[in-house]
């Protein structure tokens, strides 16, 4: 009778687990949750009658006290058990998943990388970590990228989503490298130039974020983000004229990106109340708006502070 209580509380964990944490990090990648279902379908027939356990063979055996004991917090366990009934069933997906995962726990991420690697797993542990990130949760979505990253070094994605969260904790180095690596993979990967051109931006070399902002450009065109910051940089390089005219682009597209200039802008005047450029750059952006007055006022005080640079023409 313990032996029967002891297995139907094994597979009702397993359901449980399957059901909701399991469930709900892999539903983005369709093979995986077949898998899953799959496995939870076998696991549910093994509830005979009593009189039946004492007949479990030994892979049925091994894979129930593994997941006992992975349910349980026994690591160790659950390794030996797991790659006990994978010398039996070698490419068993599932078993390979979860043996990687009772090794992390133990901390042998280098055998639990060999296991997922097996599995084909890196999908799950990206879902993972877009979770955490979803969650701002940046140290759990660093981890779980990183071991996709170790897991399928050629997925651009995880590479890219690696760079998001390197990015976020504002480790640009390592964010541009991640970067870096997922346009080698795959060019035309989802902004991933522009996350490139981003990151430059946040290390200062302006030269190259323009450059790989334009690529961004070249590929996807209408997204209004990389004109915007674009202007941003020739904001910053005192290129007032082309900076005004790449503000004006991004406007065009999407008029949210208005009051975003508009405001950073006005934070440049308050850092330097003597920034004629800034001055300049808010009088050309309110004559867009027809805020004449406000504009008429701003491109005066901009001839006042550089009367060579932006003398006032009032037929603009």
């Amino acid at each position: 009778m313990n032996v029967r209580i002891s297995i139907i509380l094994t597979i009702s964990l397993a359901l449980v687990f399957f059901i909701t944490e399991g469930y709900i990090e892999l539903r983005r990648n369709v093979a995986w949750v077949v898998l899953i279902n799959t496995w939870i379908s076998s696991e549910a027939k093994l509830s005979p009658d009593v009189s039946d356990f004492n007949h479990l063979d030994d892979w049925n055996f091994q894979r129930l006290a593994g997941m006992s004991a992975y349910l349980t917090g026994n690591c160790n366990e659950a390794a030996q058990a797991f790659d006990t009934a994978l010398q039996m069933k070698p490419h068993e997906t599932m078993m390979l998943f979860f043996a990687g995962h009772a090794y992390y726990q133990c901390g042998y991420s280098s055998i639990a990388v060999n296991r997922w690697q097996r599995a084909g797993a890196a999908p799950e542990l990206l879902a993972r970590c877009q979770t955490a990130f979803s969650r701002d949760e940046m140290d759990h979505a660093r981890n779980w990228c990183q071991l996709a990253v170790a897991t399928n070094p050629k997925l651009s994605e995880a590479h890219f989503q690696l760079g998001r969260v390197y990015q976020i904790q504002r480790d640009y180095y390592n964010a541009l490298a991640s970067f870096e690596r997922a346009a080698a993979l795959d060019q035309y990967y989802k902004m991933v130039f522009f996350q490139i051109g981003l990151t430059q931006r946040a290390l200062g070399d302006l030269q190259s974020a323009k450059f790989y902002l334009r690529r961004e450009i070249e590929i996807n065109p209408t997204y209004s983000g990389s004109w915007y910051v674009i202007g941003l940089t020739y904001f910053d390089q005192q290129q007032y004229p082309e900076a005004i005219e790449y503000f004006l682009t991004s406007i065009h597209m999407d008029d949210r990106r208005y009051a975003m200039a508009e405001t950073y802008v006005l934070n440049a005047i308050k850092d330097n109340p003597t920034n004629a450029g800034a001055y300049y750059t808010l009088g050309k952006l309110y004559l867009v708006q027809q805020r004449y007055e406000e504009a008429y006022q701003h491109l005066l005080e901009a001839e006042r502070l550089d009367p060579e640079r932006f003398a006032f023409n009032e037929s603009e």
